[in-house]
């Protein structure tokens, strides 16, 4: 796995439009979407808690806000015992995105994972994971439970601008 990815390390600096990898270089700013590995997507992924989850309801898409945790080369998310979200996805292929930017909208990311979710029974699991979980949305305790999603499918993409 590699260390913190800094996509604006080896921002070129010509006077001249250009394009660079997949970064677009035009004077006065630098436009760039390219693709993450799967190495990247794991640490943009470990560098936030909020996601979406798509599943289908009644053949229509639904997109629901989660708290998540990344773990395993999976995606972790509670849901309530008796909710939307936990029956839609069981045993489904679901989607989850995460995206982030930093501080001053010059770099952001978005990764997609796509898999079958799961109920996590296990107790073992459970109790290992539900300490990953204090500072989640807060749900009722008793209702507490757990999806992971494989990242059988994973992709991300990065976009910088530099003005």
């Amino acid at each position: 796995m590699m260390d913190a990815f800094d996509p604006l390390a080896a921002h070129p600096t010509r006077a001249r439009p250009a394009i660079v990898g997949s970064l677009i270089e035009a004077p006065g700013r630098l436009v760039g979407v390219g693709a993450l590995s799967p190495d990247e997507c794991a640490v943009f992924l470990k560098s936030s808690q909020v996601g979406r989850i798509a599943v289908s309801i009644g053949a229509l898409p639904v997109i629901l806000p989660v708290n998540y945790l990344a773990l395993d080369d999976a995606v972790w998310c509670r849901a309530p015992a008796d909710g939307t979200l936990l029956r839609a996805s069981v045993g489904s292929v679901v989607a989850f995105e995460a995206d982030g930017y930093d501080a001053i909208g010059s770099f952001g990311w978005s990764v997609l994972v796509r898999g079958v979710a799961v109920e996590v029974t296990e107790p073992g699991e459970l109790a290992a994971v539900r300490l990953c979980f204090a500072d989640a949305w807060p749900l009722v305790e008793q209702d507490d439970r757990f999806i992971v999603v494989p990242a059988t499918m994973l992709s991300g993409q990065r976009f910088a601008r530099v003005a």
